[in-house]
């Protein structure tokens, strides 16, 4: 079965192996090797902020919220 999500979670925690893609392939496997820092930036570019505390990481895209009130 394929699935697509932008749920970059839903996608960790529920397949055994994923695509990262933009218009081309990124990266595919086990999620711990696919949702990388370095992968995602690749992904999303220098709109995507990484928030790590050494457990888990949070990914931020600020595209959302162009031209508005932080």
């Amino acid at each position: 079965i394929m699935a697509a999500t932008h749920d970059l979670d839903q996608a960790a925690q529920h397949f055994n192996r994923i695509f990262l893609l933009n218009r081309h392939l990124i990266r595919f496997g086990e999620a711990k090797d696919v949702l990388t820092a370095e992968n995602l930036k690749i992904a999303y570019g220098g709109r995507l902020r990484l928030m790590e505390d050494g457990k888990s990481m949070m990914a931020l895209d600020h595209s959302c919220c162009e031209g508005g009130e932080e």
